[in-house]
C-alpha cells in the first residue's frame, strides 16, 4: 500500500462523495505499515494526509508553530526531588491537587537509562518495513502490540503515531534483579517505608499492574488537521512518562493548554482517574493531549500506565476521606467495569473533547445516569487498597485524621510515596529497557 491508496487532501472542508472510511482504515491496517510507512512511502514530501486523519473542523488544532513552546499564563510543576521532605510534601500535594501534572528531577534514574530506553523505541519504528510489519497485530492478549492508534477502528479520525505498547508486570522483579546502580536506593526506600517482611510488596496489588507504551510521533506534513494523541484522561491510578527532546506534550489547566516543559531527564508523573475516585477529589486526573509532530525529529516518548492489577476488587472513596462534611463523590466499582465503560464512552463521539471524562461524571452520587451502570456495593475497601493508597495520600501529607497511630506508623505510612517511587524506578531500570530489548531481538 502507498499514500496514493488513500483519499488525500489537504483541504479539511472538501467533500468526498466516494469516501468510504471504514474501507481505508482497514486498508491501512492491513498494510502493517503504520503511520511512519506511510510517511516514506511517499507522503513525507506531500501537502497533504490521508483523510483518515482529518478530525473534525471544529475540533482541529489549526497552524502550529515549528518553534515552541507557547507562553501561556500557567506551567507544569517541576520538583526537585532531593529538596528536603516538607518542601517535596508540599509541592507534589499542591500539583497533585491542582494541575494534576508534575515533573520530578534528581530521581535517581540514570540519565543513560532514559535515553537508552528512548534510543530503543525510535531505532525500532525506524526498522525497515518488512522487519516491524512481521510484529504489527492487534492481540494484547500476546503481551505485546505495535499498531497505529488503539481505537483506529471506533474513532471518528486517526492521530498520528504509531505505538508499541506491552505489560510489564504485575510480576516483580527479585531485588538481585535490579541493576546495582539503584539496587541499594530502592532496597533502602523498601526497608525504611514498609517496616515489613520481605514478600509483603508481593500482596499489594493495588500499584501492580503495569503497562508501557512507547509512542513514535513521526513528521506530519499537515499538523494542523491531526493530532499526535487527541484529548483524554487516564484511567488507572498513576502514569510515569519520560520523553525526548521534541515538544507535544499538553496539559489543560483551567481553559488553557499549558506545553510540558522539556527538562532533560525530568520525569513526568500524572494522577489517573483511579486516584482521583480513591482520593474522594482531592487529587485531580486532567485533560492531556499530544499535537501532531511538524519537525522532521520525530517525538519518542515512553510512559508506564500503573494500575491495580485486581481488576475484581471494589474502589470508591477511601473510608478515612468520606465525612459529613465531605461526603463520597463516586460510587464503589470493580476495576473490570470501570475501564469497559471509560472505553465505551470513548467510542461513542468523536466531537467531545473528553468522551472519557463523561463516565468519571457518571459515577458521582446524585448525577444523571448513576444508577444503573453497575450493580452497588458497600463493604469495606479490600485491605491492599487500605495499605497502599491510603499511604500515598497520608505520605504527602494529608488526611491523618487516625491521631492514634504511634511514630512508627505515621513514618512508614509518610515514607510511602518514597517506596512507590522506589517501585517505578525499578519498572524504568530494569522492565523498560530490558524487555525492549530481548522483545527487539526476537
Amino acid at each position: 500500500m502507498s499514500s496514493s491508496s488513500l483519499t488525500l487532501t489537504s483541504d479539511p472542508h472538501h467533500p468526498h462523495q466516494d469516501y468510504d472510511r471504514l474501507k481505508e482504515v482497514k486498508q491501512f491496517d492491513d498494510s502493517k505499515l503504520g503511520v511512519k510507512g506511510l510517511l516514506d512511502s511517499g507522503l513525507a514530501s506531500s501537502s497533504s494526509i490521508p483523510l483518515i486523519f482529518h478530525h473534525p473542523p471544529d475540533s482541529q488544532p489549526g497552524p502550529i508553530s515549528h518553534t515552541r513552546p507557547t507562553h501561556t499564563h500557567h506551567s507544569i510543576p517541576i520538583v526537585d526531588f532531593s529538596a528536603p521532605k516538607p518542601i517535596l510534601t508540599d509541592q507534589i500535594t499542591r500539583a497533585a491537587s491542582t494541575v494534576g501534572f508534575f515533573q520530578i528531577t534528581n530521581h535517581g534514574i540514570p540519565l543513560h537509562v532514559i535515553q537508552r530506553t528512548l534510543a530503543a523505541v525510535k531505532s525500532f519504528n525506524e526498522l525497515p518495513a518488512d522487519i516491524k510489519t512481521a510484529h504489527y497485530h492487534r492481540e494484547m492478549g500476546r503481551g505485546v502490540t505495535f499498531s497505529t492508534n488503539v481505537d483506529l477502528y471506533q474513532s471518528k479520525a486517526a492521530s498520528w503515531r504509531d505505538t508499541l505498547q506491552m505489560r510489564v508486570s504485575p510480576v516483580l522483579p527479585n531485588p538481585s534483579d535490579i541493576p546495582e546502580v539503584v539496587r541499594e536506593e530502592v532496597l533502602g526506600f523498601l526497608s525504611e517505608g514498609l517496616g515489613v517482611e520481605e514478600g509483603r510488596l508481593k500482596e499489594m496489588t493495588c500499584l501492580e499492574g503495569r503497562t508501557m507504551a512507547a509512542h513514535y510521533y513521526p513528521y506530519c506534513p499537515r499538523p494542523d488537521l491531526t493530532y499526535g494523541l487527541t484529548s483524554h484522561t487516564d484511567p488507572g491510578v498513576v502514569t510515569v512518562l519520560v520523553q525526548n527532546e521534541v515538544v507535544g506534550l499538553q496539559v489543560k489547566v483551567g481553559e488553557e493548554w499549558v506545553d510540558v516543559e522539556l527538562v532533560e531527564g525530568a520525569v513526568v508523573i500524572n494522577i489517573g482517574d483511579i486516584l482521583q475516585i480513591i482520593s474522594n477529589d482531592e487529587y485531580k486526573s486532567v485533560e492531556h493531549r499530544v499535537l501532531a509532530n511538524p519537525l522532521q525529529e520525530p517525538r519518542v516518548s515512553v510512559a508506564v500506565f500503573c494500575n491495580p492489577s485486581n481488576r475484581d476488587g471494589l474502589f470508591g472513596p477511601l473510608p478515612e476521606l468520606v465525612s459529613q462534611e465531605k461526603p463520597a463523590r463516586y460510587r464503589q466499582f470493580t476495576l473490570s467495569d470501570y475501564m469497559q465503560r471509560k472505553e465505551g464512552k470513548m467510542t461513542t463521539s468523536w466531537t467531545d473533547s473528553n468522551p472519557g471524562r463523561r463516565f468519571i461524571g457518571c459515577e458521582r452520587y446524585g448525577q444523571p445516569g448513576a444508577c444503573g451502570y453497575f450493580n452497588w456495593f458497600d463493604p469495606p475497601m479490600c485491605d491492599r487498597a487500605k495499605v497502599v493508597i491510603p499511604g500515598l495520600l497520608r505520605s504527602l501529607g494529608r488526611h491523618e485524621t487516625e491521631k492514634t497511630r504511634d511514630d512508627a506508623e505515621i513514618k512508614r505510612l509518610r515514607n510511602m510515596n518514597n517506596v512507590l517511587f522506589a517501585a517505578l524506578v525499578a519498572t524504568w531500570c530494569l522492565f523498560v529497557p530490558c524487555a525492549l530489548m530481548v522483545w527487539l531481538n526476537k
